[in-house]
């Protein structure tokens, strides 16, 4: 499949030099990303991201996380997750947030990482989503829920809006009146993950590449919490598998008229069964698409690592 972007053909390190405003562009680094985030920090970029969110993959206890960054399997999740925390954390402004996608098994350890990496002191909120609607196969106790962790960078970091921490599903309640029980508060609606997959199956021709994404409308609700209302805003988005959190961003400045832009990091990851061939390929098209959906005259700027 030809790549419908602005392909740089380099490394990411003579993009940065080359580029007189590389950080003000909507860009997909295609990478591993221990190793983007290494040649981040040798081009001294500083501190230039509002907001960082990780939606990592989940430790479901099957796979060996490899720590690229030595070219031997690492200890464990934990340590894939704050190695890279660690040095993601020094390209944030020091009125930044990070946002982390967890569920149930990791939940513990993610406060612990980001206690560690941002200080505990730092801690936000816990934003609870139910992202299904159904009854899990044949156990006892379902898991239905997951979480978005928040951690500020200083006590410089404000947010945007008043909000609860609880995600209510669009179908079940009536927000005006959870709204009045809640103090007025606002709150954040979301779909059911399901729905989320249908509407991008439904949109790709059934050639979808993750069996979980996040709502577009929860993420970019979330994000409306934390980037700044009164300046454009920069997201890094270090796991960016399919693309949600561009499309997000990018439908979030349609409704507000800004400019916010993204930074993502996708590994190479081959989908030979499907039409677009890689999961970093369909997240090309689905952004490029978004775009011209939404008739705006930006670019998409892929730039493939070394």
């Amino acid at each position: 499949m030809m790549i419908d972007g602005t392909v740089y053909d380099g490394s990411l390190k003579k993009y940065i030099e080359k580029s007189n405003n590389w950080i003000g562009e909507n860009q997909l680094i295609v990478g591993e990303n221990f190793k983007v985030l290494r040649s981040l920090e040798q081009s001294n970029i500083g501190k230039v991201f509002d907001l960082m969110y990780i939606d990592a993959p989940y430790n479901t206890g099957n796979e060996d996380f490899v720590g690229k960054e030595k070219g031997t399997c690492i200890d464990s999740w934990s340590e894939m997750i704050q190695k890279r925390l660690e040095i993601a954390r020094e390209f944030i402004k020091k009125d930044g947030f990070i946002i982390m996608s967890i569920d149930d098994h990791e939940i513990a350890n993610t406060r612990t990482i980001l206690d560690k990496t941002f200080g505990k002191e730092n801690y936000v909120a816990t934003f609870v989503w139910q992202r299904r609607d159904y009854f899990e196969g044949e156990k006892d106790i379902s898991f239905e829920h997951e979480y978005f962790v928040s951690y500020r960078m200083s006590s410089e970091s404000k947010v945007s809006k008043r909000v609860s921490t609880f995600i209510i599903p669009e179908k079940v309640l009536s927000v005006s009146s959870y709204t009045r029980s809640a103090g007025n508060k606002e709150i954040i609606t979301s779909e059911y993950q399901n729905e989320a997959k249908e509407e991008i199956n439904k949109r790709f021709n059934q050639e979808a590449v993750t069996n979980y994404p996040k709502p577009v409308r929860l993420l970019k609700r979330i994000f409306e919490v934390f980037l700044k209302i009164d300046q454009d805003n920069k997201v890094l988005d270090i796991f960016s598998g399919s693309g949600t959190t561009a499309e997000s961003i990018l439908r979030g400045n349609y409704e507000h008229n800004k400019n916010n832009t993204f930074t993502l990091v996708q590994m190479p990851k081959l989908k030979k069964d499907k039409v677009y061939g890689s999961v970093e390929n369909l997240a090309v098209y689905r952004i490029t698409q978004t775009m011209k959906d939404l008739k705006m005259n930006k670019k998409l700027h892929v730039i493939y690592s070394e």
